[in-house]
């Protein structure tokens, strides 16, 4: 992981300026500065600007989402396991998360589960979207997990902290996730099967987990999110969707590919 300074002028050497004092400019010659360029490794953070965390396998970090405190919350996989790490605005592991830092969960022998996304609710609490599905094949799920600041699961969401959620086909999984003012998540992926056939899936849940369907026992009942908290697209045989975005009057708006095979694809916008 590495910070990268976005909001700093080119580099400057020492350089005049005006002063205007009784009407009369003035000049007055400033100390030599040298400012880091838009884009330079931030040296405060980490090790020269990058941070490298060995949990011990094959580890990626898939997404990161900045808390208020600008404590930053990474999410990936270690091996065949979900993985979240947190660390200081500076780069050190944060060791009041979890284990030294680090949240690891897998879903049992002959599984394996990833996170693609995390976001942060405004009390606090992380929400992870990803996949899981049995290891050595092509079965997969969605699952969404909501840990509270301290990194464990939270019991007030699904089932123990967890969501699984399948929709029939053999290849499934979540990959982008946003968090309504309201508090109800939406998330974006994709079911398909093993030979490339692929569908744009969203889905909503209310913040206990649920399906926003409309029900009785949803926090709005009667509003439902598409056909029982899902809406599924078919635009081509291969649609797969990568992000998700809230516009500020609660369109949804996602981004991905559609086409009729892996050799022919085309981005979408909807």
């Amino acid at each position: 992981m590495v910070r990268r300074n976005l909001n700093r002028g080119k580099r400057n050497q020492a350089y005049n300026t005006v002063t205007r004092r009784n009407v009369w400019p003035q000049y007055e010659r400033l100390e030599p500065r040298c400012l880091l360029a838009a884009g330079d490794l931030d040296a405060s953070f980490g090790n020269g600007g990058q941070v490298t965390t060995d949990l011990g396998a094959v580890d990626v970090i898939n997404s990161v989402a900045v808390q208020l405190d600008q404590r930053l919350v990474a999410a990936g996989t270690k091996g065949l396991s979900v993985a979240l790490a947190r660390y200081t605005p500076e780069g050190a592991l944060d060791t009041t998360f979890g284990a030294g830092g680090i949240v690891t969960h897998d879903f049992g022998a002959g599984h394996y589960g990833g996170a693609e996304m995390v976001r942060i609710q405004t009390d606090g609490k992380i929400v992870v979207a990803g996949y899981t599905g049995i290891a050595g094949s092509t079965q997969g799920d969605w699952f969404l997990a909501r840990y509270d600041t301290g990194g464990d699961l939270d019991p007030s969401f699904g089932n123990g902290g967890f969501v699984i959620r399948q929709f029939g086909m053999t290849y499934e999984g979540a990959r982008d996730l946003v968090i309504q003012p309201d508090g109800k998540l939406v998330a974006l992926g994709f079911a398909g099967t093993s030979h490339g056939v692929y569908d744009v899936v969203m889905i909503r849940c209310n913040p206990d987990g649920s399906l926003d369907d409309g029900s009785v026992a949803d926090s709005t009942p009667g509003d439902s999110f598409g056909i029982d908290g899902v809406i599924r697209t078919d635009i081509d045989d291969s649609d797969s969707a990568f992000g998700l975005a809230l516009a500020q009057d609660g369109d949804l708006i996602a981004v991905g590919t559609t086409g009729g095979g892996h050799q022919s694809q085309t981005q979408f916008l909807a």
